[in-house]
């Protein structure tokens, strides 16, 4: 559609069941364009939490290669290597658990994705800022 010129997603962990964390997008656009942006970022939500004809499965497979390749290149180094062994030996995976992780994601299918979507992704809190005002 060509509304935004940045986009992303994060999963930001909780500390325990009180206090569960987040999981947020946001998107840089022209201010005209914010009532077509957040349109557009709900209607993609409202897709995860719908039929399998929601979810272009070309477009999940790609997303899938791109978290697989990304996750690679961000652990070329010995030392990504050994601080990602060292997080997972502490928090009680193991040192290896990480080794397996493009197969965990290659092995996710839609509809644990709808799933989940439909569990964690309901209460949509949006925040509008601007150079000029924020709503």
């Amino acid at each position: 559609m060509g509304l935004v010129y940045e986009a992303n997603a994060q999963n930001l962990w909780g500390l325990n069941e009180k206090i569960p964390g987040t999981f947020w997008a946001y998107a840089g656009c022209d201010p005209k364009d914010v009532d077509a942006c957040i349109d557009q970022m709900l209607l993609n939500i409202a897709r995860l939490q719908g039929t399998e004809k929601d979810i272009d499965t070309e477009w999940f497979d790609r997303s899938k290669n791109l978290i697989t390749s990304v996750d690679a290149m961000d652990h070329e180094t010995a030392a990504a290597q050994a601080s990602e062994a060292a997080i997972d030996e502490v928090v009680g995976l193991g040192y290896n658990y990480h080794v397996d992780f493009p197969k965990r994601i290659n092995a996710v299918t839609i509809a644990q994705v709808r799933e989940t979507a439909k569990l964690r992704l309901r209460n949509c809190v949006i925040a509008v800022g601007t150079s000029s005002r924020i709503w």
